[in-house]
């Protein structure tokens, strides 16, 4: 996976940053934000848990259909699986934008990435409870879907896949639904 991730990077960091790429004067309709709610699962052990948690992004396009953007996501909701109860405290990453262009307002995208993840356990049983948060880090992927709203050019809904993997045995996986602001 890291291989992947250095091959995406290189050939990204080649066709953006080449001579041709840069240009002498910033395009604000460049930038974009994204706001999501999702419904993950934690896979730990033998043990699944389903947190929700919110995704916030912002992001620039490099080229046309090539961006790159920041995100950070908080947990909403933790679930509980036999003594414990999981919850993802937060996560944050990098990740370079692959999109296809617009078809009737509809569009699919890929997200490679880093990302930095956190997960709190909290432990009930006889002697008390306790709290451990574990980090983690490791290869965000993510495909997606969305489609321009007519009545707001300018926004998008999208629906999102995601998956955050670390070598550590632990994969966060969930669905998002969310919106899209261009910035115009």
């Amino acid at each position: 996976m890291r291989l992947l991730l250095l091959v995406v990077g290189l050939f990204a960091a080649t066709r953006v940053w080449s001579a041709d790429a840069i240009q002498p004067e910033f395009d604000a309709s460049r930038i974009y934000g994204d706001i999501h709610v999702a419904a993950g699962t934690v896979a730990h052990s033998d043990l699944r848990f389903h947190p929700v948690f919110a995704s916030f992004s912002a992001g620039a396009y490099v080229r046309p259909g090539i961006g790159v953007e920041g995100f950070f996501d908080t947990g909403l909701d933790s679930d509980e699986q036999a003594v414990f109860d999981l919850s993802v405290n937060q996560a944050s990453g990098i990740a370079l934008r692959l999109e296809s262009p617009p078809q009737r307002g509809l569009q699919a995208y890929v997200l490679l990435g880093y990302v930095n993840f956190s997960l709190d356990q909290l432990e009930e049983d006889s002697r008390g409870t306790r709290t451990v948060t574990q980090t983690y880090s490791g290869a965000r992927v993510s495909l997606g879907l969305l489609q321009r709203l007519q009545v707001f050019p300018n926004m998008l809904f999208g629906a999102e896949y995601r998956i955050y993997h670390s070598g550590d045995g632990i994969l966060v996986d969930g669905w998002s639904l969310g919106l899209r602001v261009n910035v115009q």
